[in-house]
């Protein structure tokens, strides 16, 4: 068999959670022979890689504040020595969460427009054309949820796309 250098299936994904829970990142390559992988965390202070585990995945059992950052892996074969660098995932504990939603409280989203959005975030999104939209949701308990239905506006003398009605459901059990 001839030598595969590696190429990954699997590479870390951005994570957001909560302190106490489990982080798990996982990263997959085909290669020949089988790879090995390292995981590393970029120093906030340094800039610079610190090695923080082996294998294909990166496990902590329960996250700390300390346990933020970024993270890649690297999977390598000895023969050729072949090695590929992962994306890099960032990990958001529920502190760093929750400072990001305290910057973000006083922010107004918007629609307007052929139907123009902006969200909290001030990203700037156009969606022409007639559909519903989730316009906003509670992402965590999944309790409640913000519809937008964009019709066609040639009616009312415009062209394109406008908001026809804002549905809110609500969740009591």
């Amino acid at each position: 068999p001839r030598v595969m250098p590696p190429v990954f299936t699997v590479e870390p994904s951005d994570v957001e959670i909560e302190e106490g829970h489990h982080l798990i990142l996982e990263c997959h390559a085909l290669s020949f022979p089988v790879a090995t992988y390292q995981w590393f965390k970029i120093n906030q202070e340094t800039g610079r890689p610190d090695v923080v585990g082996s294998g294909n995945q990166y496990r902590v059992e329960e996250a700390v504040v300390e346990d933020a950052g970024e993270y890649y892996c690297i999977a390598s074969i000895c023969e050729g020595g072949h090695t590929i660098k992962s994306r890099v995932a960032k990990v958001e504990t529920e502190h760093n969460l929750s400072t990001k939603s305290q910057k973000i409280r006083n922010r107004v989203c918007r629609v307007f427009g052929d139907p123009h959005i902006m969200t909290f975030d001030r990203n700037n999104f156009n969606f022409p054309g007639e559909c519903t939209y989730i316009l906003n949701m509670d992402c965590q308990l999944a309790r409640w949820s913000v519809y937008g239905k964009f019709e066609n506006c040639s009616g009312i003398g415009m062209q394109g796309s406008c908001l026809q009605s804002v549905t809110i459901v609500y969740d009591t059990s």
